[in-house]
């Protein structure tokens, strides 16, 4: 299923926190993977409005084991995972319910001092379903840390002096631990490998 993202991601003034810009939900079809794809691109771009902007295909190319790669320059290497999908979908049925009042609240007059309380359902909602995704930062943010800061990843420990694919414990989801696939984790290798920095 073809979703027009930039029907439902038009330009916004950069500089937004995450989730601060609320979106319309994108309407689900019957296939249940194809709905699961559907709802990582659209809570991935959520986040990230400078790049959902530019770009108006997939950016999240679909890969093994519900692993999602981003097809953006600036993301080599960053791969997403739906962990737990049902309630990604369920939590993204709840955003549809709440999305609706929050309209409400904006078309009536009357009820427009409930505005923020609309809004702050909304965000609860989306940051739920976003919790329901993980991603292979362990390693992917080692290697890129120095080149840019990334807004919702957060070191609780000091960064270890050691490159991202010298220990395999780092190949696998940040929320639910499931192993990124072999390819995933043979590519990233490859990338990173001297033999690169050497011309072959």
């Amino acid at each position: 299923m073809e979703v027009n993202w930039p029907e439902y991601f038009p330009p916004i003034k950069k500089g937004k926190s995450k989730f601060e810009t609320l979106r319309p939900p994108v309407p689900l079809g019957p296939n249940f993977e194809e709905n699961i794809a559907i709802v990582m691109e659209w809570i991935w771009r959520c986040g990230r409005d400078a790049v959902s902007n530019e770009f108006p295909g997939n950016l999240l190319v679909p890969m093994r084991d519900r692993w999602f790669m981003i097809d953006h320059s600036r993301y080599d290497g960053f791969y997403m995972h739906a962990c737990d999908p049902k309630k990604l979908l369920m939590f993204y049925t709840r955003y549809e319910g709440r999305w609706e009042r929050y309209l409400e609240h904006r078309a009536n007059p009357a009820m427009h001092v409930n505005i923020q309380d609309a809004e702050a359902a909304c965000r609860n909602v989306l940051w739920a379903a976003f919790n329901t995704t993980g991603k292979n930062d362990h390693f992917w943010n080692l290697d890129n840390m120095n080149a840019f800061a990334i807004d919702d990843v957060a070191l609780t420990e000091p960064v270890k002096k050691m490159k991202a694919n010298d220990t395999l414990e780092f190949h696998s989801c940040t929320k639910c631990q499931t192993a990124v696939p072999k390819p995933i984790v043979i590519t990233n290798r490859l990338k990173r490998s001297k033999l690169v920095d050497i011309g072959y």
